[in-house]
């Protein structure tokens, strides 16, 4: 289970939680496949119950998202959730993750955010943020860069290595990671963790409650060179697609467009916005029951 929720910083204040990408609740399960599941429940404080729903016949799941934080904790709020599972071989067993309001970790902050927005690739780059006091045994932080859709750096990465410790304040990005002109997605994790790996022993449990910080480093030299936007999957609400755009520059033209064969010149611009200061955006169109339909994004 995970209780998680994304803020956006742009400069020196205080980040904001992030409208594309709201406070959710997951509950998910992948059933072994010696002694499969064949249904499973969370019990939620208060008495009430979260079923999750079979996708494939070995994943049960079920997310829900919310407007805010307090709407979050009001709906899956702290106390004792208990995964309920009938199986096909022993029958029913269940084990219990305790989440609790002090699990939430304060929200990460960058305090050089402006010096971010000019930096210079040829010297060391240091990303400096606030810190997680108290962080214990089962707290982490996790920093990672991209470019446009490749993942470039990430800490902790025990394969390079790179070591982040929970009681770090700054990472050095080395001289020559970073390319001139050009604009990088980071984020900044703090994350909670707990686990019962006894009550069922071929199925871990695990409860995680994490703050996520989304900002942007910018390098000099050459002109910013505007990112390329990422569309994800359509939401069906009443009889209108929502699609939502992460990944642009901000006030960056965005173009939705159509097409019901793939084929070159047959694509036509349906709905054209700007990315908000966070580089999100968002179009909703008719839904459509006659045909196939092909969604692309087109920055001009």
């Amino acid at each position: 289970m995970s209780w998680q929720v994304t803020y956006v910083q742009t400069g020196n204040g205080a980040p904001i939680e992030y409208t594309n990408s709201l406070p959710s609740f997951y509950a998910l399960l992948n059933s072994p496949t010696n002694n499969p599941v064949s249904s499973a429940v969370v019990g939620i404080p208060g008495g009430s119950s979260l079923e999750l729903t079979n996708f494939f016949g070995t994943t049960f799941l079920n997310s829900d998202e919310y407007a805010s934080q307090a709407q979050l904790d009001t709906s899956r709020p702290p106390g004792s959730y208990t995964l309920q599972v009938n199986r096909a071989v022993v029958g029913s067993q269940s084990l219990t993750l305790m989440h609790q309001a002090s699990d939430w970790p304060p929200t990460p902050q960058i305090l050089n955010l402006p010096a971010l927005q000019s930096a210079d690739p040829t010297v060391d780059v240091v990303v400096q943020w606030n810190g997680f006091p108290g962080a214990g045994a089962g707290d982490t932080i996790g920093f990672t860069l991209r470019l446009g859709s490749d993942q470039i750096y990430t800490a902790p990465d025990p394969c390079v290595p790179i070591v982040l410790e929970k009681t770090a304040t700054l990472i050095t990005l080395p001289k020559g990671l970073l390319v001139a002109g050009r604009t990088y997605d980071a984020s900044l994790q703090y994350s909670h963790f707990a686990f019962d790996t006894n009550s069922i022993p071929d199925i871990v449990g695990f409860a995680a409650v994490s703050k996520d910080l989304n900002f942007t480093i910018v390098t000099g030299g050459g002109g910013v060179t505007a990112k390329s936007p990422t569309i994800g999957s359509p939401s069906l609400i009443g009889n209108q697609l929502q699609f939502q755009v992460t990944g642009a520059s901000a006030s960056q033209s965005i173009q939705l467009q159509e097409s019901t064969t793939l084929l070159s010149g047959s694509w036509t611009t349906i709905q054209t916005t700007a990315a908000d200061a966070s580089g999100a955006a968002s179009f909703t169109i008719p839904a459509t029951s006659t045909g196939s339909r092909f969604y692309r994004l087109f920055t001009p």
